[in-house]
């Protein structure tokens, strides 16, 4: 192995896709996108991710020794300091915790491997090459499948004491009446099960008004199609994205009682509707935050896509102190 190398491949693996990229001095050079189903095997993923990894620097004209190593980001809470997933979201890579990832990577790569949660890797690339250059205290939510989030604190990345710190974000309870939507962590009235996209079909099916809906002639559901209803005026559409955005709302407010963050980085699919997203978050927590007039700004993600490719080629290239 090259020490000397300015290169690592980064793999982001997402709620239905998974990207593996050439990163070389902090720029994704190339990448590939793999279809997956989290409901099979997680060894499978591991099967494609090698094979698109080795055909992705054949095509870049790399050899494994001139890479540093693979960084791999995950929607699953895992031990960094032995590369273990610790817990997986329910029905979902079930068979990851008992795969020996360290083995994998040396034995089919040739490579040391990083682990990291996706939502951490993503703050990271973004605090240190997109929109939160230069804070030592942020905030970064990422919604689109799901609800991620991870901190940056005085400089450095929040992990604690299992590695779990500032990355459950998405399971803080925000609903705690009526009605409540039951959460892939097996809780109920998270931040994920009312604002994540896979909860908006499910919520609006549970409404009486969904038959007589617009909402209703969509097999499935997300942002762009919500927003876009209620700017048609479909009443169960307002009502359900009046509602999320109250609950997005409580728990950025939330985060920010946390972390007293300087900034707010939102990124993930919903931000495809920043335009009406940024000014009501900015709006509700001036509303509601208990401070002395010092309010983080929200604002969106400069790296939309590819901010946990390039936080996990920070992990081997750069010096990230965690705490």
């Amino acid at each position: 192995m090259n020490k000397n190398s300015a290169a690592s491949l980064s793999v982001d693996i997402g709620g239905s896709h998974v990207t593996v990229a050439l990163v070389v001095h902090g720029t994704l050079v190339d990448s590939v996108v793999l279809d997956t189903d989290p409901t099979k095997s997680f060894q499978l993923c591991l099967d494609a991710i090698e094979n698109a990894g080795c055909e992705l620097l054949k095509h870049c004209g790399y050899q494994v020794s001139d890479i540093l190593g693979l960084g791999m980001a995950v929607p699953m809470l895992v031990d960094p300091s032995t590369n273990r997933v610790l817990v997986t979201a329910r029905e979902k890579y079930s068979d990851a915790v008992d795969i020996e990832l360290n083995c994998w990577a040396r034995n089919r790569l040739s490579l040391p491997l990083k682990l990291e949660v996706d939502a951490r890797a993503a703050c990271i690339g973004e605090w240190l090459y997109g929109a939160g250059r230069g804070l030592k205290n942020l905030v970064y939510v990422i919604v689109g499948t799901g609800y991620g989030c991870s901190v940056i604190l005085d400089g450095m990345s929040l992990r604690g004491r299992r590695g779990m710190s500032g990355v459950r974000g998405g399971h803080i309870s925000v609903n705690a009446g009526g009605g409540r939507s039951e959460c892939v962590c097996g809780g109920s009235g998270c931040a994920e099960s009312e604002i994540g996209s896979w909860s908006i079909l499910k919520n609006a099916e549970k409404d009486p008004r969904y038959k007589c809906s617009s909402l209703s002639k969509y097999p499935e559901l997300n942002y762009q199609i919500l927003f876009g209803e209620a700017n048609r005026n479909d009443a169960l559409a307002t009502d359900l994205m009046n509602e999320i955005l109250r609950y997005f709302g409580v728990s950025l407010v939330n985060l920010t009682h946390a972390f007293d963050p300087e900034k707010i980085i939102l990124a993930g699919g919903v931000m495809k509707e920043s335009d009406t997203i940024i000014p009501k978050m900015n709006a509700f927590i001036r509303s509601n935050l208990w401070t002395d007039n010092d309010y983080p700004e929200v604002i969106v993600a400069e790296h939309t896509e590819t901010a946990a490719l390039l936080g996990m080629y920070a992990l081997f290239h750069q010096v990230v102190q965690f705490i």
